[in-house]
């Protein structure tokens, strides 16, 4: 079976530790728990090795970024898993090749915002993911 790490974070706490919670299920059923839960999924594609990927989990982990985990499931991917690669790469078009490539999705595969690449800086994902959660308001 699959593994991937599904991450909540706590909004607001800029110390606190992001949960792991593995799941031993595919990404459909990811997908399905946002629906059933009425959240978007914040997807991350990127690798350990990555000094960029480490500088945006750090952003999640310190607080800098926040993501509402009552509005958010956020799924983190590895790039080196062929199965990650082909999921991410269904759903999202990507324009540019330095990682980590960051979307923003509905349970039901609706793309909201542009994928983020490479390096940003803690405000340009807040840019970033403001933009993509207010297309969510809009009529598709």
């Amino acid at each position: 079976m699959r593994l991937f790490a599904l991450v909540m974070f706590a909004a607001g706490i800029a110390s606190a530790q992001i949960p792991l919670v593995p799941l031993t299920k595919d990404f459909q059923a990811v997908q399905e728990q946002a629906v059933q839960q009425k959240k978007l999924m914040v997807v991350s594609l990127g690798r350990e090795a990555c000094g960029n990927c480490q500088k945006f989990y750090g952003y999640l982990k310190s607080g800098d970024v926040k993501l509402d985990t009552n509005k958010v499931i956020y799924v983190k991917m590895d790039i080196d898993n062929y199965d990650h690669q082909n999921y991410f790469f269904t759903f999202f078009n990507v324009y540019g090749n330095v990682l980590p490539f960051v979307g923003v999705m509905s349970g039901k595969g609706e793309i909201y915002g542009k994928t983020r690449t490479g390096f940003g800086t803690a405000e340009d994902y807040t840019a970033f993911f403001k933009a993509a959660f207010e297309e969510t308001a809009k009529p598709k």
